[in-house]
């Protein structure tokens, strides 16, 4: 439920982009207009966020102990698992979707310029929300005032929204090109490599899973002498 809140509200602002901008999602004289890549951009940042957001909520904190009795593999496996689920959940639904509009109003090389950029960005998006995610989703409690999660997630969106904008610019104007799409999957492409490198060498140096967030050590001084 929480999930779907998030995606609707993200299908609103494309809706109203669009509607604002004058613009259909159609493809336009051989090549694929904007507002179609902006919505596919938003919709890829939303729906892996969205997960990452809702993962931190303890849900199923009942299952907490379970999980601690049963670890019989090491952190690093349980964080593949992690990626791996939502690499379904959240960048393949979005690939699908993107998929199937373009092979039917697109023409193939740009569509599959954008569906390589979209697939890089959405692992590029995993892996960033990797990076500090040391829990199983849904079994951690969080200290008080962890919830300002929620309003730090929709201050980035709407950063990001005047970002993805102009990334939907220069996209729009590099997809005609064969070398302008090489150049810019093989960029996408980097980044999402560098950050999974970066993602395993912080996974590697804390092989411990979180199961109870607590607050950080702190030594006072009495100041006696």
């Amino acid at each position: 439920m929480i999930l779907s809140f998030y995606l609707g509200v993200g299908i609103t602002i494309v809706v109203g982009y669009v509607t604002t901008m004058n613009r259909g999602l159609g493809s336009t004289r051989g090549t694929i207009s904007n507002s179609f890549l902006f919505a596919s951009m938003l919709m890829m940042l939303l729906a892996v966020l969205a997960l990452r957001v809702v993962a931190s909520i303890p849900i199923s904190l009942s299952a907490n102990w379970i999980i601690r009795v049963t670890q019989v593999r090491s952190a690093t496996d349980y964080r593949r698992a992690v990626r791996w689920s939502w690499v379904t959940l959240g960048v393949t639904p979005v690939l699908v979707s993107i998929a199937a509009f373009l092979l039917a109003a697109s023409p193939w090389r740009p569509a599959l310029g954008h569906f390589c950029v979209m697939f890089w960005l959405g692992i590029l998006l995993v892996e960033v929300c990797l990076y500090t995610f040391r829990k199983i989703p849904f079994t951690c409690s969080y200290l008080p005032g962890k919830a300002g999660i929620h309003f730090a997630f929709w201050v980035c969106v709407l950063l990001f929204i005047r970002l993805l904008h102009e990334a939907a610019e220069l996209e729009g104007r590099l997809l005609p090109g064969l070398l302008g799409s090489v150049l810019m999957i093989l960029i996408v492409a980097l980044a999402a490599i560098g950050m999974r490198h970066l993602s395993a060498s912080r996974a590697a140096l804390t092989e411990e899973l979180v199961f109870e967030e607590a607050y950080p050590a702190e030594v006072t001084s009495l100041g006696l002498n």
